[in-house]
Parts: C-alpha cells; structure tokens; sequence
C-alpha cells in the first residue's frame, strides 16, 4: 500500500489520466513499482493503485 501511494503522489499526470478513464496508463505505475521493488506483484500493484486513485 506504502508503495501504491508513493507512485501515486509522485505521478499527478497518470492519476489523472487513469481518472479520466485511461486505466491503461496505470502501467506507468506498474514499470515504476517494479523498479522501485523487483518481487512486487504487478497484478495486485495495479489493482491497488486504481483503487486508490479511485477513492480519491
């Protein structure tokens, strides 16, 4: 989740991308977790940071 939130505060355009409905922009996020941390799992990256973005 720490990670999720990171990305998420560190990238203003693609959250707002993914808010207009471009849920494919999330791979951005996805690329920069997997950076960050190598074992992060990018199916549950991705959901939880469109679940974050969406709950804000």
């Amino acid at each position: 989740v720490a990670l999720c939130q990171e990305l998420i505060a560190a990238n203003p355009k693609i959250v707002a991308d993914v808010r207009g409905g471009k849920e494919q922009a999330a791979a951005g996020l996805i690329g920069q977790a997997k950076k960050k941390n190598p074992n992060a799992n990018p199916g549950k990256v991705r959901q939880l940071c469109l679940d974050l973005i969406k709950a804000m």
